[in-house]
């Protein structure tokens, strides 16, 4: 379908005034297809103007004043007549439930046979659930009206009531929902399905938490951390802003199947991905990253629902704003008081990763020329360097010059839309400070700077000179920082100095602290990890940094570390075993719960891509040993699970099949579902277990989490039927959902299977284009995201790559996930290269 041009919002939107939608959906009309009526009330500032309205369905009729008029279609578009100055549109249509997780998505829980629905109108999805003017900045008062089968449960938007259900077969019930907005359609929202529900009340406002009814044992579990977690972020926000809970006196959380990204910020109902329910023992990081995505998720009840932006350009409002609160209001209002430090490994490294490769953009891009382009930039600018943006912006203007602007900001355009333009001057205004010249440096550029520290030491080993040296990215201009610059000894001593760098000039900025100091084991430019900037690490730092990680107190400090040795390791400056080695030696004193997993990820990731098959299982077998010394402490579960990916030699497999027998089971480490999947899996890889194990294990296992890692593990078979079954799901089948086309890609492209898959890779490049031409951009999303020959580090990939990246006819969707992907085969080969 065409997407949307910002020249055509712009016009319409000068066009149009909506007022209202009453939005009517029928569910009861099967496993296919659901009724949609739109009612639609809207000005138009010229009269006998003509417009369009989105829909992405099959309409059925339409009216414009009482008056039937023809259906005219082009693709989503239904051309409307001559508009008067008042207006009411209704369109009655047919929509298809989805297997992607855009529009109105329908997923059936095989535990027990139970259907699930859930809508998801982001970015412009809306029209696939009814007929609107699919914009941000159109937004109208929504009122919601559902038939639905008597036995379910229908959320939205508003508080909803029941009327009195039908009784007998195929019996129905209505729900009626309160007005809600004015809003965005991209926010709209309706679950419905059998939910189990739990409600707390805190302050006036109704919570609820809702999953599928075979979860619910899981829900009730975890509804007191879930609730305390939710209360707790929304009285600091209110605090905070000053302002009360702007949506009513409700405040809904859905645990959903197969939803496409990990939440999304729908007005009064948030909907998150049910992978987070955890119905598996799971290490903190884990329960750690859900607490971030709660907080995220509210901070965009201001950020996004109530001041929105008003085209996609202008992204980076709502997510950045949401990304640095999250991780701020996590760290202060729960027990994961190190969250600056999961962030800095965890959602960082994939930032500097995107700054450095050939797709990278501004935060706050000037150029989105259409819907589609805007759906590109959901992606590590937008989150974590538009947060740490927002952490400089902080600290240059104050923390209470600071949230005394967005207070005013707030108030200023509140259930309005807003621009990056109104922002900084609301920002200006507040605190007295022409802040553009700042936002043109972090928010129009791109590129990661490059801190260098310059020392020169007198006779007796102190420094008798510090200073710190800024590099710009190639062309672009000088940018402030606010930094901490770490000076750490093996002993233990440390400090850490503040340090302004002004945008003023790229002249290096002098240390005076530390002048007469003895030299520092390590200077740690960015300590605690103020700013988004790379810092050089020497030689004689990277020697001593395992016996120095363990020393330093602060876990974003340690972070720093990690990410700048990981940067070296990309840019083939240091080997990937050295790397490992480090990891082995620094995370068994490692006491944050969320540095572990981002380091260890990194360290499969080099293992699997930075080095050659002849030096792999070494390196997984240090790994798998790194484990084993993990199993004793308090990241025994994260342990297990490392293991159970990375065991390769006998004695390590022959460990893992122990514990499917509950036999050698550590203290601590509950052999469940997740870890028994994940042994599988590695059995199934290495040809130690086959077909006859996997249908057992999901015979054992028959939920929807045990189907998607029963598909991951029938992609992981060395056979080259399993492998061309595979394939044919992965490139050509229309059923397959979201979550299983990832859990194929997942299990396809295995290092073990190189020369198994080798034929598949020019074919990769071949089909995608074909592919892509009839797959939604959410399953595109994914198509690529997991499909991608990753592993098949070589130039033959490299070269397949350019050739067709060199076509004119690829979508934005592709384009970028296969430019990104090519860059990191190149990566790889860089890495590859190193000497160990």
């Amino acid at each position: 379908m065409p997407s949307l041009t910002q020249a055509e919002a712009v016009r319409r939107a000068a066009l149009l005034a909506v007022e209202s939608y009453a939005v009517e959906l029928d569910l009861t009309r099967g496993a296919e297809v659901f009724g949609s009526v739109s009612r639609i009330r809207f000005r138009c500032t010229e009269p006998g103007e003509s417009t369009f309205v989105e829909l992405t369905g099959r309409p059925i009729a339409a009216t414009l004043n009482g008056v039937p008029i023809d259906l005219v279609c082009a693709d989503n578009r239904i051309t409307l007549p001559p508009l008067a100055a008042d207006n009411e549109l209704v369109v009655t249509a047919e929509g298809t439930y989805t297997n992607s997780g855009e529009g109105l998505h329908r997923a059936v829980d095989p535990a027990d046979g139970q259907a699930y629905l859930c809508g998801s109108s982001s970015p412009d999805n809306a029209q696939r659930i009814f007929a609107c003017f699919d914009q941000p900045d159109l937004k109208a008062t929504v009122t919601l009206t559902v038939t639905a089968p008597a036995d379910w449960t229908v959320l939205g938007n508003g508080s909803g009531a029941r009327s009195a259900p039908e009784t007998g077969a195929g019996a129905a019930a209505r729900w009626e929902f309160e007005p809600v907005g004015p809003m965005s359609v991209y926010l709209f929202t309706v679950c419905a399905g059998t939910f189990h529900s739990v409600y707390h009340e805190h302050d006036g406002i109704t919570y609820g938490w809702h999953c599928r009814a075979s979860l619910a044992d899981h829900l009730d579990e975890q509804a007191g951390e879930l609730f305390e977690l939710t209360e707790r972020a929304m009285d600091w926000y209110q605090r905070a802003f000053a302002m009360r809970y702007p949506f009513g006196d409700k405040y809904d959380q859905v645990f959903v199947p197969e939803f496409l990204y990990g939440a999304m910020e729908n007005i009064g109902c948030v909907t998150v991905r049910d992978e987070w329910l955890y119905r598996s023992a799971v290490p903190d990081s884990e329960r750690q990253l859900r607490a971030m995505v709660i907080a995220h998720e509210m901070a965009h009840m201001w950020f996004g629902d109530l001041v929105t932006l008003r085209w996609w350009d202008d992204l980076w409002l709502n997510e950045s704003f949401a990304e640095f609160l999250g991780f701020r209001v996590v760290g202060e209002a729960s027990r994961y008081v190190d969250a600056w430090g999961f962030f800095s490994v965890f959602r960082k490294i994939p930032g500097y990763r995107a700054d450095q490769g050939p797709a990278t953009h501004p935060v706050a891009p000037t150029d989105v020329p259409d819907v589609a382009h805007g759906l590109l930039n959901i992606d590590s600018i937008s989150y974590p360097k538009g947060a740490s943006a927002l952490r400089q912006l902080a600290a240059v203007l104050g923390e209470d010059t600071f949230f005394a602007a967005l207070r005013a900001y707030f108030s200023r355009y509140a259930y309005r839309n807003a621009t990056l333009a109104d922002l900084i001057g609301t920002m200006s205004e507040v605190s007295g400070a022409d802040l553009t010249a700042w936002a043109d440096r972090w928010l129009r550029t791109t590129g990661v700077d490059l801190l260098t520290a310059r020392t020169e030491l007198d006779a007796e080993g102190r420094y008798s000179s510090v200073e710190v040296a800024r590099s710009a990215p190639a062309g672009g201009p000088v940018r402030p920082h606010r930094i901490r610059v770490g000076w750490y000894a093996a002993t233990g001593e440390h400090d850490s100095i503040p340090v302004t760098l002004p945008d003023t000039d790229d002249a290096a900025v002098a240390v005076p602290e530390l002048v007469g100091r003895p030299a520092a084991d390590l200077l740690l430019l960015n300590d605690a990890d103020l700013t988004f900037a790379r810092v050089d690490l020497t030689p004689a730092e990277l020697g001593r940094l395992a016996e120095l990680l363990p020393t330093m107190p602060d876990a974003a400090s340690r972070a720093v570390v990690w990410t700048n040795a990981w940067e070296l390791v990309r840019a083939g400056r240091w080997p990937a075993e050295r790397f490992v080695e480090l990891a082995a030696a620094a995370l068994p004193a490692e006491p944050s719960p969320g540095v572990p997993p981002s380091v260890l990820r990194l360290c499969e990731q080099a293992a699997d891509t930075y080095l050659p098959a002849q030096r792999r299982d070494a390196t997984l077998h240090r790994l798998a040993g790194l484990a084993g010394a993990l199993l004793s402490g308090p990241h025994r579960l994260l342990a297990a699970s490392v293991l159970a990916r990375c065991a390769v030699t006998d004695d390590e497999l022959a460990l893992l099949t122990s514990w499917l027998r509950g036999e050698r089971v550590p203290d601590g480490v509950p052999v469940d579902a997740e870890l028994r999947w994940a042994i599988l899996g590695r059995l199934v890889t290495l040809g130690l277990a086959g077909p006859a194990e996997i249908d057992a294990e999901l015979a054992a296992d028959h939920t929807a989490a045990g189907e998607v890692a029963a598909t991951r593990c029938r992609a992981a078979l060395p056979d080259p039927a399993a492998k061309q079954a595979a394939w044919q799901l992965l490139m050509a089948d229309r059923s397959i959902s979201n979550r299983q086309l990832a859990a194929v890609g997942e299990g396809f492209w295995r290092p073990e299977h190189a020369a198994l898959t080798d034929g598949y890779v020019p074919r990769y490049f071949a089909e995608l284009p074909g592919t892509a031409a009839w797959r939604s951009p959410g399953l595109l999303l994914v198509a690529v995201g997991f499909g991608y020959p990753s592993t098949a580090v070589s130039e033959r990939t490299a070269r397949l790559g350019a050739d067709l990246l060199a076509r004119d006819d690829l979508a934005p969707m592709v384009r970028r996930k296969v430019v990104e992907a090519d860059h990191e085969i190149r990566v790889a080969l860089a890495a590859r290269a190193a000497t160990p």
